[in-house]
C-alpha cells in the first residue's frame, strides 16, 4: 500500500527524514518504505534508515548516494538517485517548514493502514 499523497510531499517527507532528526525520530515507527509509491524514493528512505540504525545519525547526500551505489542492480544508475535527491532539496522552503502537518499525513495514512491490515487479517 503506498502513499496517496503527491510527489512533492513524499518528497517532503523524504527530505525532513534526511535532515531533521526530531521528525524522524518521531515518524519512523509510522513509515515503511513500501509506503512509497516510487521506487527511488523507496531505496533513498531505506538507505536513512539503515544509516540511522547503525550510527544514530541522519546521513548526507553523499552517504546516502554511497550506500545506493552499492546496492544497485545491472540496469541501475546512481544517476537517478542523485536527480531525484536533487529534487528533494529543492523543495520550496516555505513547504518544508510545515512539519506538522507532514506530521498529520503521516500519521492519518498509518492509521488508515493499520486498520486496513487488520481487516485483512
Amino acid at each position: 500500500m503506498a502513499y496517496e499523497f503527491s510527489e512533492s510531499i513524499q518528497r517532503g517527507i523524504i527530505y525532513l527524514c534526511k535532515s531533521n532528526k526530531d521528525f524522524y525520530l518521531q515518524i519512523i515507527n509510522l513509515m515503511k518504505d513500501e509506503y512509497f509509491e516510487y521506487p527511488a524514493h523507496q531505496k533513498i528512505y531505506v538507505v536513512i534508515r539503515e544509516y540511522f540504525e547503525k550510527y544514530l545519525k541522519l546521513p548526507n547526500d553523499d552517504f546516502i548516494l554511497e550506500e545506493i551505489r552499492d546496492s544497485l542492480g545491472d540496469r541501475e544508475t546512481v544517476i537517478e538517485y542523485e536527480d531525484e535527491l536533487d529534487f528533494i532539496n529543492k523543495l520550496d522552503i516555505r513547504a518544508i517548514d510545515n512539519q506538522e502537518y507532514y506530521l498529520d499525513l503521516i500519521e492519518k495514512f498509518a492509521k488508515r493502514s493499520a486498520i486496513k491490515e487488520a481487516i485483512r487479517e
